[in-house]
C-alpha cells in the first residue's frame, strides 16, 4: 500500500491481477477493442471502479460511429496467414537442412502433420533451382545457414549489424546491435545521426564482410552532436499490373471508368539524401563526389494490396485537387482499415505517387491509382479486408466526414471526396472486361537511368551477365541497350535487375524525348 499509481505502456494490460486498482486512465484509443477491454479489466476487480479514456472528441465519429456502437461490436478475430510464399520458402530451406542433419532427405514434407497449401512446392524449390523471384531469399543463405539467416519472427527482411568504430573505416567495427533493413533506411542511412543506449553516432558507410558477405553499418562516435536529429529524403516506387499474373485469385472488379483489384506488387524504397542536423539538404549524388561512402541506398520487397483506379476528373491528375483527393482517399482508407481490423499502422502503407502499371510496352506511370498494401515482405493478407468491404468502408468514411464536417483538422477526408467515392463504387459497369488502355503520346514511362549497373538475364544462353545500361529506346515498347563484356545487347525490363548502388530510375516521354526525376516523399 505504498504505491499510489503506476504509469505504464501496454505491458500492464495482460496478466496483472491487482484487486485494489480503483481508477484507470488511458491516453488515446488503443489499437483494438481487445486491448481496450483488457485495460478496463485491470480496474474494479474487487469493487466498482472507474475507467477514463482521454482522446479526441471525434475519435469515434471520424470512423462513422459512436462510443456506444464501438463497444457493441465484437472484438477483432485473431487471424493466421499461411500464404506468404517467401516465408514458406525460407522455412523450407531450414527443413532441408534439418532433414540432411537427420540423414532423411526427402522432396516431400513429413506426413505426421498437416502442412499449409503450397509448402510442398516450397520444399521442392528448396531442393532444386528456385524461381527467379525467390533469388533474394536464396542469396541470403549464401553467407549463413538458413536457421541463422531467418528467425521465426523474421518476415524475409535482411538484417544489418551496426558496428561502432573509432574512426571512419573501410573495415567492420565492433557490433553493438542488429537492425532490419527497412528500419535502417529510416534511421541509419549514410550521414544519419543515430542514438544507441544514450550514445550519439554518425553513420559513415554500409558494407559487407569480405569473408562472410554479411552486411553491416559502420558508425563513429559523435559526442559533440548530443541529441541532434537528421531526416531522410525518401522515395517509394510501386509497380503492379492488371493481368492474371498480378491479380490475386481473379479478384478484379471493373467499374465505369475504373477498376478495383487485389493485386501483387513490388515496392522499392530508397534514401536519396537527408536533412542534416543544421537543416541543410544533403543530396547523395552531390555528397558522393567528395565522400564515396555516402551513397544512396535502396531495397525492394514483394507484397500485395488493393489497387483502386478511377478515371474521373476529380481523381485523375498529377497535381492540384485530383492529386489531393487521391492522397485523402489513400490515407483515410488506411487509417480506417487499421481501426476496423486492429492492424498496426506501420504494417500497412499507401502509394499515390510513383505508381507504375505493367503493360506489354513497359511500366506506365499512373496518375489515377491508389494502392493500400501490406508493408511486410511478401504480404500477410492485412489489406484483404479492404477488398471485401470497400463499399462499406467508403460509406463509413462519408458518415464520419458528414458528422464532423466543421472540424477540417480532425477528419481524414473531405465530405465531397467521400461522396464521390461512394457514388463511383455504386455505379454499374457496362463492360464486364474492357480492353486495356492504349498508351497515349503524352504518357510517361519508367525507365532505368543510363549509367546504371545491371544484371542481364540472357534467355538464349540461360545465364546472367553484368553490364552498364547505355540508353533507352522505343521499339514497340521500352527497350535498353546494355554494354556487357560480350558486346552490346538489346534488352527488356524483365531481363534486367539492379547491380550495386548506381542503379536508379527516372521517367521518360518517348514522343518528346523528355525525362524527369521521380517524386520524393520529402
Amino acid at each position: 500500500n505504498e504505491i499510489r499509481g503506476v504509469i505504464a505502456t501496454s505491458a500492464l494490460e495482460l496478466g496483472i491481477d491487482m484487486p485494489d486498482l480503483n481508477y484507470g486512465v488511458n491516453l488515446y484509443l488503443p489499437q483494438s477493442r481487445k486491448q481496450l477491454l483488457q485495460r478496463i479489466g485491470r480496474v474494479g476487480r474487487s469493487r466498482p471502479g472507474t475507467f477514463v479514456l482521454l482522446a479526441s472528441d471525434t475519435v469515434f465519429a471520424e470512423h462513422g460511429e459512436t462510443m456506444e456502437t464501438y463497444f457493441q461490436e465484437a472484438v477483432e478475430p485473431s487471424n493466421l496467414y499461411l500464404d506468404n510464399e517467401y516465408i514458406a520458402f525460407q522455412q523450407a530451406l531450414c527443413m532441408v537442412k534439418e532433414m540432411e542433419a537427420q540423414e532423411t532427405p526427402s522432396m516431400s514434407p513429413p506426413s505426421q502433420c498437416a502442412w499449409p497449401a503450397g509448402f510442398a512446392d516450397a520444399l521442392r524449390n528448396a531442393h532444386g533451382r528456385a524461381p527467379r523471384h525467390l533469388d533474394d531469399v536464396l542469396q541470403r543463405t549464401a553467407h549463413a545457414e538458413p536457421h541463422l539467416a531467418y528467425g521465426l519472427r523474421n518476415s524475409g527482411e535482411e538484417k544489418l549489424a551496426i558496428c561502432a568504430v573509432d574512426q571512419a573505416s573501410r573495415t567492420r567495427g565492433r557490433k553493438i546491435e542488429e537492425i532490419e533493413v527497412s528500419v535502417a533506411m529510416r534511421e541509419a542511412y549514410p550521414g544519419a545521426v543515430y542514438q544507441h543506449q544514450g550514445q550519439t553516432y554518425t553513420v559513415t558507410r554500409w558494407g559487407r564482410d569480405r569473408e562472410t558477405k554479411a552486411p553491416y553499418i559502420n558508425m563513429v562516435p559523435a559526442r559533440d552532436l548530443g541529441s541532434a536529429r537528421t531526416k531522410p529524403i525518401s522515395r517509394r516506387v510501386v509497380t503492379t499490373g492488371t493481368g492474371r499474373e498480378h491479380v490475386v485469385d481473379r479478384r478484379r472488379n471493373v467499374r465505369r471508368l475504373g477498376e478495383i483489384a487485389q493485386s501483387k506488387l513490388v515496392v522499392t524504397e530508397s534514401v536519396e539524401g537527408y536533412l542534416d542536423h543544421q537543416g541543410h539538404i544533403q543530396q547523395y549524388y552531390r555528397v558522393q563526389v567528395a565522400n564515396p561512402n555516402c551513397s544512396r541506398k535502396q531495397w525492394h520487397f514483394p507484397s500485395s494490396g488493393v489497387h483502386l483506379r478511377i478515371r474521373e476528373p476529380w481523381f485523375d491528375g498529377d497535381s492540384g485537387e485530383p492529386w489531393q483527393a487521391r492522397h485523402q482517399v489513400a490515407d483515410a482508407l488506411k487509417v480506417h482499415l487499421a481501426y476496423r481490423r486492429s492492424v498496426a499502422l506501420a504494417d500497412i502503407s499507401t502509394a499515390v505517387d510513383n505508381v507504375f502499371v505493367q503493360t506489354p510496352q513497359g511500366y506506365l506511370l499512373s496518375n489515377n491509382s491508389v494502392l493500400v498494401y501490406d508493408n511486410v515482405y511478401g504480404g500477410l493478407g492485412l489489406t484483404e479486408a479492404l477488398w471485401w468491404s470497400l463499399e462499406e468502408y467508403a460509406k463509413q468514411l462519408l458518415r464520419g466526414a458528414d458528422r464532423d464536417r466543421s472540424r477540417w483538422d480532425r477528419i481524414n477526408i473531405f465530405p465531397e471526396n467521400a461522396r464521390k467515392l461512394v457514388s463511383w463504387l455504386n455505379e454499374v459497369n457496362d463492360e464486364p472486361d474492357p480492353s486495356p488502355d492504349e498508351p497515349g503520346p503524352d504518357d510517361w514511362w519508367r525507365i532505368i537511368r543510363p549509367g546504371s549497373q545491371v544484371r542481364l538475364y540472357q534467355r538464349d544462353r540461360d545465364d546472367v551477365a553484368e553490364g552498364t545500361l547505355s540508353e533507352s529506346v522505343w521499339k514497340g515498347g521500352i527497350r535498353y541497350w546494355v554494354d556487357t563484356p560480350g558486346g552490346r545487347v538489346l534488352a527488356t525490363d524483365e531481363q534486367l535487375s539492379p547491380q550495386g548502388s548506381s542503379f536508379d530510375w527516372q521517367i521518360w516521354q518517348p514522343s518528346t524525348d523528355r525525362d524527369q526525376e521521380l517524386q520524393t516523399d520529402f
